[in-house]
């Protein structure tokens, strides 16, 4: 990996520390904004991670040359500032928290980039971890919004990959949003591998190595996971990564435990599939029980004694010990780096020369042998409470700073000091290697002070040793030795001496006396011991000779088999909490209530008096476990009426399940069904069903088993369509169905770059604004109390036609032009229009805003309507036109009067004239497919001019359709040879039937006439 450097301009104004982490390429290290003093962390991300891998895939042929590996590697850096821009993206939403700058650097001397990120400094989960536990509130919350922010991220079309405590921040207002990259698109997840950088202890166990098959849990298993650890005492499960399933974490109930086992599961197919699932059962969590403010792992009780001096205690402190100095080492690095925090820590130099305590002077008392009993030398530094005293100088040291220095926050300022003080004063005071105990401290005992003892009493003092804790036995060797030195005037030896003397001399007649004496007592003793004997084994104990526990969920009954009188008796039933209840036992039995499901407890009896219970005193019952429905709802189904039922389990689950439902009229029924989903259908619209679930196997089932439904007929949004998209923002119309009334609509606009948005209106029009026209929409509206909606679809880059003009200011033609907002077609424009008449839309493209029609036959009115030719959706394309109506002819000094039109069949001469066409052609009746012709006569005197004349012949059918037309411009003279003049028209249509046609000079009707087709 190249080496880390103040790369400008994201790092200019900036100092930045040695990496405080390194793994797989990835470097964090810690930045300070010079300025304002703020501090920041730089993550550095090297492709590749190492020039090793470089040589490794060169060797393996995956690149011909060192430049194409270099390619290669700058489009990996490229992704990873992509993912930079989706975190910043997602940043918007809840749940995440991004990098506010980075930047993609050539290595130095290497084949390869660093991609630099630039964040805030944020305290993360992983360091909230190392300084305490969470309490349960706190654990919840934390699920709950990092379900959420993977939700959002699959919304967006991703799945994140990268999830574990470091990358958790942890905000001010104690939300908990996720902030590194580590995506992957969903469509990606079947071919792409897990990058090395994204793999932890929080990654599935399916997920081996860069060929393993990601799959859509990885983000649910983390959470899962995670959730683990917090309900573990902040220790991960031991066989995390044996692919076997976890055991609950130590200090979640059962529920809890449940929720996270399902995600930590070690088949992905047993976990849960979606974030919005997981969320919703720590949801219903949380509503079912009293989640307090109270740490997850209970807080232990002060120890006030040191423990005993052991030789782990004191290999564990030693270890501890060079942690601190590691730590102390890698801070001091760091914190040389930053000249303006280093202020408020004291370096090692400083820390030398501060007051060191002086070790006690003991003074001289009057009491000088006290004084010696008091230890000359320091106790063992293996002592756990060796370290105490050193971290409390430490924390007295801390406070030796000057109240003017400016606090820093709990970063790294703070804590490098306290390391590097605790070091100095570990170093001052290193540990002996072996450990060696203090010498044993001999204390003087005067000699004791002996009375003169009478005989009886000699014996007993002679026989009791006198008891000294503190002596050493080489002490109370010493001590006996000096107490047989003094002159003791009764001698034990003497006394005992005394009596065998006498009976020596005693007459025979005493001695019977004395062992008769003796058979007494001893017979005495014996009934002693009898009635000792018998009060022991018939008053003090007492037997429990049996202990039955039977159940259920919540109840308990405990059974004694027992002589024992019953008033003497309590039972004690405490579940793993600490818990608690007692009952006496009455005809020995005891019923305990009210207890929890799924709950182990355990039970002990108990004895008043001087009395001890012997036998089977104590034993331990789980109760049975419940199934919680919740959730249970039903809405409209796919026809009228129909009814989608849905509802949630948390417990022991059954294989099938029965639904019973009924309406006042109609007779109950039932289904059965399997899964937590049903569909009935033929329920009467408008009638109210009460619809309750059982099991059908024998499950204690509490909750939410009963609801009502009332049926109903759908409804849907009849017409939906895209009004506009103008202005970046789209209105969507519909109606409701006649004779319909429907409270309120749902509306839902989703687009193919990731937005989403749903909008409830009581009106049939729905408005989304600061949208895309680039990306592709599809909208859905949803009538209240409906499941199923309607839908239309927005294509991309659609075209918002602002205004359209029509321009007739030459006779007999139109000039369509318009102006619009968004992307010009690349394959230009399409003009549909339809006029008066012409039964087939026409259509003309045209390559700039504007088309030109010619002919326009008089009196026609033209609806027109503008498409993009690129299939692009047009809004506001649409246009009419009326043309005016035809005039009658008059020019030239004539009038349509003086003309006079006879259809003929089309002489076969080229250039025909009045001669070429016999009597018999005049008609007009005409064969399919025959040509026609005018032959035109003026009847009077006509003015001579090259004025262009446009003719126009339009043919209709009997419909008034228009089949063909003919458009000729000729200059008048050239018109007429001796009042004769002529008009080609076109072959006749192939159909036969009734036609006419019109003919028009300069948009004024010159004569109509109609022929047959035969």
């Amino acid at each position: 990996m190249s080496v880390p450097n103040l790369i400008s301009p994201l790092l200019d104004g900036f100092v930045m520390g040695d990496a405080i982490s390194s793994h797989d390429g990835v470097r964090c290290c810690p930045a300070m904004r010079v300025s304002d003093e703020s501090r920041y962390i730089v993550k550095i991300i090297s492709v590749p991670a190492s020039q090793t891998k470089l040589d490794a895939l060169l060797l393996a042929g995956a690149f011909s040359d060192r430049e194409s590996a270099a390619q290669y590697f700058q489009e990996l850096a490229q992704d990873v500032a992509e993912e930079a821009v989706l975190l910043q993206r997602l940043s918007r939403l809840e749940g995440f928290s991004d990098y506010e700058s980075w930047q993609i650097v050539p290595m130095e001397d290497e084949v390869g980039y660093d991609v630099y990120l630039l964040a805030p400094y944020r305290p993360t989960l992983e360091r909230k971890w190392r300084k305490g536990g969470m309490t349960h509130l706190q654990a919840l919350n934390l699920g709950l919004d990092l379900c959420s922010a993977l939700a959002a991220c699959r919304r967006s079309g991703y799945l994140y990959l990268d999830l574990k405590p470091e990358n958790v921040c942890i905000c001010s207002n104690q939300e908990y949003r996720i902030a590194d990259i580590g995506f992957i698109h969903l469509s990606s997840l079947n071919y792409a591998s897990l990058p090395d950088r994204c793999r932890s202890a929080y990654t599935p166990p399916e997920i081996q190595d860069a060929y393993s098959s990601l799959n859509d849990t990885m983000d649910t298993y983390a959470v899962g996971l995670i959730l683990y650890q917090a309900y573990n005492g902040g220790v991960l499960p031991e066989d995390i990564g044996s692919g076997q399933d976890l055991p609950a974490p130590q200090y979640a109930d059962s529920e809890m435990a449940q929720i996270i086992l399902k995600a930590c599961a070690a088949d992905p197919a047993d976990r849960w599939q979606d974030p919005v699932q997981m969320g919703q059962a720590l949801v219903s969590y949380m509503q079912s029980h009293s989640v307090n403010d109270v740490p997850i792992v209970p807080v232990p009780e002060e120890v006030t004694e040191a423990p005993a001096e052991e030789p782990e205690v004191l290999e564990a402190q030693e270890l501890r010990t060079e942690d601190v100095l590691a730590e102390a080492d890698l801070a001091l690095e760091a914190a040389a780096e930053f000249p303006a925090e280093s202020a408020a820590v004291e370096t090692p130099a400083e820390a030398e020369e501060a007051p060191v305590a002086e070790e006690p002077v003991i003074e001289e008392t009057e009491d000088a042998e006290e004084t010696e009993t008091e230890p000359a030398e320091e106790p063992a530094p293996d002592e756990e409470s060796e370290i105490i005293p050193v971290v409390k100088e430490t924390e007295d040291i801390a406070e030796e700073v000057p109240a003017s220095e400016e606090e820093t926050p709990d970063w790294d300022a703070d804590e490098t000091a306290a390391i590097l003080e605790q070091a100095d004063e570990l170093i001052a005071h290193e540990l002996p290697e072996p450990p060696v105990a203090p010498e044993p401290i001999e204390i003087p005992i005067p000699a004791p002070i002996v009375p003169e003892p009478e005989a009886d009493e000699a014996e007993e003092t002679a026989e009791e040793p006198m008891e000294e804790p503190s002596e050493s036995p080489e002490e109370a060797e010493e001590s006996a030795e000096d107490a047989d030195s003094v002159d003791d005037p009764t001698e034990p030896a003497e006394t005992e001496e005394a009596p065998e003397e006498a009976e020596e001399e005693a007459p025979v007649k005493k001695k019977r006396g004395g062992l008769i004496a003796l058979l007494v007592i001893l017979l005495l003793l014996a009934a002693g011991s009898f009635a000792g004997w018998f009060y022991y084994n018939n008053y003090y104990l007492q037997t429990i000779d049996g202990l039955r526990l039977s159940g259920e969920e919540n109840w308990l009954t405990v059974s004694l088999q027992t002589d024992t009188d019953n008033s003497l008796l309590t039972v004690y039933c405490t579940d793993s909490y600490g818990n608690t209840q007692y009952l006496p036992v009455t005809n020995n039995t005891v019923t305990f209530t009210d207890l929890k499901p799924d709950t182990r407890y355990n039970i002990s009896v108990q004895i008043e008096g001087f009395h001890k219970l012997i036998g089977a005193t104590a034993d331990t019952y789980t109760t049975d476990e419940q199934t919680v429905i919740s959730d249970f709802a039903a809405v409209v189904g796919d026809a009228d009426g129909s009814a989608i039922l849905s509802f949630t389990v948390q417990g022991p689950e059954t294989a099938n399940w029965k639904v019973l439902y009924s309406c006042p009229g109609e007779e109950e029924k039932e289904l059965v069904f399997n899964g937590h989903m049903a569909v009935v259908t033929g329920l009467t619209p408008d009638k109210t069903y009460t619809f309750r679930l059982e099991s059908t196997t024998d499950l204690y089932v509490v909750g939410d088993d009963t609801l009502e439904f009332t049926a109903r007929k759908l409804v849907f949004a009849e017409g939906l369509t895209v009004e506009s998209f103008y202005n970046n923002a789209l209105t969507a119309v519909w109606q409701a169905p006649e004779g319909v009334t429907v409270s309120s609509w749902t509306v839902i606009c989703s687009g193919d770059n990731g937005f989403s948005k749903t909008v409830t209106v009581t009106e049939p029009v729905a408005v989304f604004e600061e949208l895309d026209p680039s990306a592709s929409y599809t909208i859905q509206v949803i009538a209240e109390g409906m499941t199923v909606g309607t839908s239309t679809f927005l294509g991309a880059n659609s075209v918002t036609v602002e205004s359209v003009t029509v321009d007739d200011t030459v006779p007999g033609q139109i000039t369509l032009n318009w102006t619009f907002q968004g992307k010009a077609p690349g394959t230009g424009w399409l003009v549909l229009y339809t006029a008066t008449g012409i039964a087939e839309q026409q259509v003309i493209r045209a390559e700039m805003p504007s088309v030109t029609i010619s002919p326009v036959i008089p009196g026609t009115a033209l609806d027109f309507v503008l498409q993009n030719a690129d299939g692009c959706t047009v809004f506001g394309g649409t246009a009419q036109y009326q043309a005016p109506a035809a005039e009658s002819f008059a020019g030239f000094m004539l009038t349509a009067a003086d003309l006079t039109f006879r259809m003929c069949r089309t002489p076969a001469v080229e250039t025909w004239g009045q001669a070429d066409v016999p009597a018999a052609d005049y008609t007009n009746a005409f064969a399919p497919g025959e040509n026609a012709s005018f032959a035109i006569f003026i009847g009077k005197v006509y003015g001579i001019s090259d004025e262009a004349v446009r003719t126009l012949a339009v043919i209709r059918d009997e419909s008034g359709n228009v089949v063909n037309t003919l458009t000729v411009e000729r200059g008048w003279s050239a018109m007429w040879f001796q009042n004769f003049g002529k008009l080609d028209l076109f072959a006749v249509p192939g159909t036969a039937g009734s036609y006419t046609v019109e003919v028009y000079f300069n948009e004024m009707l010159v004569t109509t006439q109609n022929f047959t087709v035969a």
